[in-house]
């Protein structure tokens, strides 16, 4: 996946803006719980550095879906690293929404869109061209790929490839995501940035079903 010299280049080439985010997750949290309490004062390892290891794995895909963006991690971070990538942020919440939003106007976003709905009611309309889904501590990799395989449908793909941020039981997961379910493939990598957590890579095919 990564290393970690590679992280450090990662986050120099936009550290104007990633540093600049963080004051503004910083500033919203005393009014919206955008990321766990305790997790605040190490923003840049927890949520910046965790999110941005997702780079290397996305590079030259069409578009992002991430699944319950809430304080933007990943999606504000990704929509950073790929200006010319389409983004889009699903979050039915309104408040974090509107940070989202806000976020995206004042670091000139163009690329990312903010859904403010209930994954189950995306359309085909809201997203176009996207064949890379992203989530971050939103569900288990059961509920990710129900949701996953009801975006298949929506936007008519074949194929679609979910790439998650996981915790330590990861394993457990996987085991009950059952046969409904099966991928095609499923990679498990380290995170960089938290020890025991994993990132996992599906993919789904209609034809494996």
């Amino acid at each position: 996946m990564i290393n970690q010299e590679q992280l450090s280049a990662l986050f120099a080439k936009h550290e104007e803006q990633f540093v600049a985010f963080e004051v503004l997750v910083k500033k919203w949290q005393h009014t919206i719980n955008l990321v766990g309490p305790s997790t605040i004062d190490n923003i840049r390892e927890r949520h910046t550095l965790d999110s941005l290891q997702l780079v290397p794995s996305l590079e030259g895909v069409s578009g992002i879906l991430d699944l319950g963006s809430g304080g933007g991690f990943p999606a504000i971070i990704l929509a950073i690293a790929f200006e010319n990538t389409p983004i889009y942020a699903a979050e039915s919440d309104q408040r974090k929404a509107i940070f989202l939003q806000t976020a995206a106007r004042e670091f000139g976003l163009k690329n990312m869109t903010v859904l403010n709905k209930r994954i189950e009611t995306i359309t085909q309309e809201d997203i176009t061209d996207i064949d890379v889904v992203t989530a971050r501590a939103c569900a288990d990799l059961q509920q990710l790929s129900h949701w996953c395989h009801q975006i298949m449908e929506t936007i008519d793909k074949k194929t679609l490839r979910g790439v998650f941020l996981k915790g330590m039981n990861v394993q457990n997961e996987i085991e009950a995501m059952g046969v409904e379910y099966t991928p095609q493939s499923l990679d498990i990598y380290d995170s960089l940035t938290q020890e025991g957590a994993n990132i996992v890579d599906i993919l789904w095919n209609k034809d494996t079903q």
